[in-house]
């Protein structure tokens, strides 16, 4: 009895530990494979001789060019399509509910929500669950490039955190930067221990091979 109560004891100490650990890997090769879509979508175009600015395709049809790059994959839409009050997306995407936010992607922090109106125009499912989103990033805004967001584990597995399992790049002269990195619009700051709240972790996750293990410890 005393051998099965120290192996209960080992077993609820190290359980815990080899979860989260399972959890951090699966999250880093889900961000890495995500970032690698992007840049080689990007990468064909350019090679096709395709405009990679998103700025100059009209309205909302940017994404549905990319969708040309990428395999297998389902167009979720755009809010110009409706919110879930009025139109069935396919099972796996992202309902956008801008004017009603009660539910969506959170900050890294806390239980605000980011405002979908964010990545409005336009949304890709690849086969694995991936979501990918696009928005328009005005100028004058004060974007440098155009923000692309990834869901890497898709909109049905929690938690659904900006910086977590919620990501930001930005398409520079063609390029894919994760947020953060230098000259993007949001450098990381490498003293805010939140990464502005999710924005610039795309880059710290890039970058720190033990980024993952430390959210997944530190955010649920």
């Amino acid at each position: 009895m005393i051998t099965l109560g120290i192996i209960g004891v080992v077993a609820a100490i190290t359980i815990p530990g080899l979860i989260q650990n399972n959890r951090a890997a699966k999250l880093h090769s889900q961000f890495l494979k995500a970032h690698s879509v992007l840049s080689q979508a990007f990468k064909l175009m350019e090679s096709d001789d395709i405009i990679t600015d998103p700025r100059s395709y009209p309205g909302t049809t940017f994404y549905k060019t990319f969708s040309n790059y990428l395999t297998n994959t389902t167009d979720c839409g755009g809010y110009s399509d409706g919110n879930s009050t009025n139109l069935k997306r396919p099972d796996g995407c992202y309902s956008y509910q801008i004017s009603n936010l009660t539910e969506g992607y959170k900050y890294l922090t806390g239980n605000n929500f980011v405002a979908d109106g964010m990545f409005n125009n336009g949304e890709l499912m690849l086969p694995d669950g991936t979501l990918i989103f696009f928005d328009d990033s005005p100028v004058r805004d004060g974007w440098k490039g155009v923000l692309i967001f990834v869901d890497i584990n898709g909109y049905n597995a929690k938690p659904n955190r900006f910086g977590y399992d919620f990501f930001c790049f930005e398409v520079i002269d063609g390029a894919v930067y994760a947020m953060g990195d230098k000259g993007t619009t949001y450098e990381d700051d490498k003293t805010d221990q939140t990464c502005k709240n999710g924005w610039t972790c795309a880059s710290r996750a890039k970058g720190q091979s033990d980024y993952f293990k430390k959210v997944v410890k530190k955010y649920k």
